[in-house]
């Protein structure tokens, strides 16, 4: 399950059903939300798509030494961290956003109050 109020339109998340007997099982892998309305209703069924390396190639990041960056426009948005410890961006000159973000809807979010852009993602 995910906060509703981290959820914005187009994020990419994994929608699962409660099982009869327990558990639950995966209805749609990479669903872009597309309304409030599927957040309202998903957010309750919606599990977040953990940064894998594979996940970050998808988006167009690029591994350069110790930082991730995904190219736009002119310039580069740069993170570093891990997959286990989470990550953070840096700009690319040394400062530290605080917030660690774990997850492909977080990236997302980031991405795009620090870009203005929507990130490309080829899931």
């Amino acid at each position: 399950m995910i906060n509703p109020n981290e959820l914005k339109i187009g994020n990419i998340v994994d929608i699962f059903e409660p099982m009869k007997y327990g558990g639950k099982a995966l209805v749609r892998r990479g669903y872009a939300l597309t309304s409030g309305h599927d957040i309202d209703l998903y957010s309750k069924l919606a599990d977040p798509i953990p940064l894998t390396e594979d996940i970050l190639l998808k988006c167009g990041a690029k591994l350069e030494g110790s930082e991730w960056q995904i190219e736009y426009d002119d310039t580069a948005f740069v993170f570093e961290g891990s997959l286990e410890n989470g990550f953070y961006y840096t700009g690319g000159e040394g400062c530290k956003l605080s917030v660690l973000f774990y997850n492909l809807h977080e990236l997302q979010n980031i991405f795009k109050a620090l870009t203005g852009q929507e990130l490309n993602i080829e899931l």
